[in-house]
């Protein structure tokens, strides 16, 4: 890998203006006025999830993601029935995910990545009535962390981890789809410098 300025490019050039984004702990992270409209929370197979109420095109935010920063810790000192659906956006910082994203479920064949740390786009197009889901695995790291996957996809790995975890093959597509955390991709390309010296 070549060096790059500190500033962290995406793979097609562009700088991603909120990949060094501070998320101070205590911080609350609003939604814009708009972003949710076209979304619906209703059951599903494995419970509650988010459900497209309207078409939306390839590229398209769904919505953004908002709540309370959180680390580790707050998560830990929780009782796990209790624990929430935290958003990992740093080493040690998470959202503490409000409605509707507190109910974006899981999937190895996801309709949706994330985008700018907060930001839920359409991988794909999405229809009414198709149920929004993204890959956990794109925004988790360092706790090795895992998880049973229910997704029921013809790609489901059967277990939702880190993306360190992930076979390289699987991270270059999502590195290339530009849908992991930018936390992520930082600690590989200061890993493809080290690796260079």
């Amino acid at each position: 890998m070549t060096r790059s300025s500190s500033r962290l490019s995406r793979p097609n050039g562009k700088h991603d203006p909120n990949a060094q984004r501070i998320f101070e702990l205590g911080e609350y992270i609003s939604l814009p006025a708009s972003s949710q409209s076209g979304i619906v929370v209703a059951p599903c197979e494995i419970g509650q999830g988010l459900f497209a109420f309207r078409n939306f095109s390839l590229g398209e935010t769904i919505f953004w993601f908002s709540g309370k920063v959180i680390d580790y810790d707050e998560i830990n000192a929780r009782d796990p029935s209790l624990a929430g659906h935290p958003l990992q956006v740093d080493w040690n910082r998470y959202i503490d995910v409000d409605p509707p994203g507190y109910f974006v479920n899981h999937s190895c064949d996801p309709n949706t990545g994330l985008r700018d740390n907060l930001r839920l786009v359409a991988l794909k197009p999405i229809k009414v009535g198709d149920e929004i889901r993204f890959d956990y695995s794109t925004e988790t790291g360092g706790q090795r962390w895992t998880m049973n996957c229910r997704c029921g996809s013809n790609k489901c790995r059967g277990v939702i981890g880190d993306f360190d975890l992930l076979a390289p093959t699987l991270q270059r597509e999502l590195l290339r789809l530009e849908i992991v955390q930018p936390y992520i991709v930082r600690r590989l390309i200061e890993k493809c410098r080290t690796d260079e010296h």
